[in-house]
């Protein structure tokens, strides 16, 4: 049976579709009537307009017949073409010719050009006399001389504009309708806005009806208007009561009770808490240090009471937040982040938490200290994996990209080009697979599971697959790359997208880590029904220390020589992973200088996790 709020603001989603649909609807229909009725006033303008250029080309053309019967009734051609250009002038024509009947020009708006030279005696008449004519802007009659024939006039008139912008009816008209138009469907934007604000408000409250108590949950976007920021802003009101009502009780808690050290006492928990606290009373000393606290200022807790702010914390920012806090001048918690060096520890990161006590409070302010060194390696370490998944995903792109230019651009279509071309794509496509596979694996580990999709793993073609796969990169770097394999290689169960992958880890890192020159060598052996791969090669080698730590994710080796090679620090933490669901594991030996020797085992059969499709956690 269906929820009926779940119904109703399914009807209501709906009807606030259709509501802003028809509101769309109607200023388009209103900016597209504008529009017609603009272009309607402008046909009949532009037909206006025709008129009156076909009545003037009529007028025009007519005082040029008179002006040709009187200018060619002399022989003076000279004379007769001023006079017709005077009369043109005068009349502000910019398109005329006179012709004799065989089409040869007396006279024309373009001068002498393709003129007669001299009149002849006699031309005759115009072969069966046309009438005259106009058509739209030209209008041609025929001007008879007497005693020597017919000459065709031709005058096309001026072009006349259609005075569009002239009408200020189309200025009332189209202006109207669009800001109509406009005005309509900015109003329909808004209000979709505010009614969509007020349905997202009212679905955070039934979010929060049904138990949802989450801050970021019930936060709504603030572009829905102000019902959204008002909404945001109480939200955050009562996030900031809640723990405020939170730390004022455990302060007062702790105040109020007894800070002796037996098991149940409030301060052996406090002491038993791996974050520092620090209680302070009016004039700045230390009421309360609990052991977490004096470990990280590397002091005694029971040294702490009664030390003035200044001596436990050496540290002038802090200080002055403490001071502005028991002074009241500061409310809020404010936080300070502070890197130490500790003898034997290195160096951390300590963050402090400043928060004034209310009057009626035992203390005035107190320091919670938390050392978050982890945490801002973590995030270091993803910071450094997006920039190297970036550049892992660049780089094949980059190549693909050149080689298919290559393949578009060559007119010759040479077979070995075409041929190279390709088999540079295909290997960029799976190491960008890989580089994906990578980025999911790592997904599922963070998640807390690894699916495996177990079946029938045939080892020698799996083998020969890796083995042409990185031929050429190897053949790149002049790295000789063997692989020694036995006569029959066994069938496994398992995984082998997951099985390939972890391989192309090993033999991959193998490869990228031996200088130019090397020799990288594969051998598979069975042993003890375990299928055993090592991968030697004569690299640059790591250090004892760092045997275990390289399978740690985002660890990379502290060498300086692998400063420019590109590389996650995730490669060998999957791969063991993988090997480790079914049933193997993955070993390393190495020495600086010297090579290093990475040995996988995997069960021959049925392994324990590998002999159905299962769900292991990371």
């Amino acid at each position: 049976m269906s929820n009926p709020g779940h119904i109703g603001r399914r009807l209501r989603q709906r009807w606030d579709a259709l509501l802003a649909s028809a509101g769309m609807g109607i200023g388009v229909a209103l900016c597209a009537s504008s529009v017609v009725s603009v272009g309607s006033i402008w046909w009949r303008n532009a037909d206006v307009a025709h008129q009156q250029a076909s009545a003037r080309a009529w007028q025009d053309v007519m005082a040029m017949k008179f002006a040709a019967q009187s200018a060619l009734t002399g022989d003076d051609l000279i004379a007769a073409r001023q006079s017709l250009i005077q009369a043109a002038e005068s009349l502000k024509l910019t398109q005329w010719k006179l012709s004799l009947p065989d089409g040869r020009i007396i006279a024309s708006s373009q001068g002498t050009q393709g003129a007669i030279e001299e009149l002849p005696e006699s031309w005759g008449v115009a072969p069966n006399r046309p009438a005259d004519a106009s058509a739209g802007r030209e209008a041609m009659v025929i001007a008879s001389i007497p005693d020597r024939g017919d000459v065709m006039v031709t005058v096309t008139a001026s072009p006349q504009s259609a005075a569009l912008w002239d009408d200020p009816t189309v200025w009332i008209v189209g202006g109207a309708g669009m800001m109509l138009g406009l005005g309509w469907l900015a109003w329909c934007r808004r209000a979709g806005t505010r009614i969509a604000g007020v349905v997202m408000v009212c679905d955070a409250l039934r979010a929060e009806s049904r138990g949802e108590t989450a801050a970021e949950a019930l936060r709504i976007d603030e572009g829905f208007g102000a019902e959204a920021v008002t909404w945001n802003a109480i939200i955050a009101e009562r996030e900031t009561a809640r723990r405020r009502e939170v730390e004022e009780r455990a302060a007062k808690v702790l105040a109020a009770s007894s800070t002796g050290d037996g098991p149940n006492a409030l301060g052996g928990l406090c002491d038993a808490m791996w974050t520092g606290l620090l209680i302070f009373d009016t004039e700045g000393r230390v009421t309360y240090c609990n052991g977490a606290a004096a470990t990280m200022l590397n002091g005694k807790r029971e040294d702490m009471p009664g030390r003035q702010a200044n001596e436990v914390l050496a540290d002038e920012p802090i200080v002055n937040l403490l001071g502005k806090a028991i002074g009241g001048g500061c409310r809020h918690r404010v936080l300070h982040e502070k890197i130490v060096e500790t003898p034997g520890a290195g160096r951390s990161t300590l963050k402090y938490s400043v928060k004034s006590l209310r009057k009626d409070d035992t203390g005035a302010a107190f320091i919670v200290i938390e050392d978050v060194t982890q945490q801002k390696v973590a995030e270091e370490s993803r910071h450094s994996f997006a920039a190297q998944v970036t550049h892992e995903l660049r780089t094949p792109l980059t190549n693909m990209r050149l080689y298919v230019e290559t393949l578009v651009d060559d007119e010759t279509n040479d077979p070995q080009v075409r041929a190279k071309c390709l088999n540079v794509l295909s290997t960029e496509v799976r190491r960008l697979e890989r580089v994906v596979s990578d980025m999911l694996s790592v997904s599922e580990m963070e998640a807390g599971s690894i699916m495996l999709r177990n079946d029938d793993v045939r080892m020698d073609a799996l083998l020969e697959e890796i083995e042409a796969d990185h031929k050429a990169t190897a053949a790149d770097k002049e790295i000789t790359l063997h692989f020694d394999l036995p006569p029959k290689l066994p069938v496994l169960d398992g995984d082998r997208d997951k099985i390939a992958m972890a391989l192309h880890n090993l033999l991959g890192n193998a490869i990228k880590y031996t200088p130019a020159g090397g020799d990288v060598r594969v051998i598979v052996t069975e042993e003890n029904a375990q299928l055993v791969i090592m991968v030697k090669d004569n690299g640059i080698g790591i250090k004892t220390e760092e045997a275990e730590l390289i399978f740690e994710k985002f660890y990379r080796a502290k060498d300086k020589r692998i400063t420019g090679i590109t590389g996650s620090g995730l490669g060998l933490a999957i791969a063991r992973q993988v090997v480790r669901l079914h049933g193997g594991d993955i070993a390393v030996s190495s020495q600086v200088d010297k090579g290093s020797t990475f040995t996988l085992t995997l069960p021959v059969g049925k392994s324990g996790t590998g002999a159905a499709p299962s769900r292991a956690a990371a």
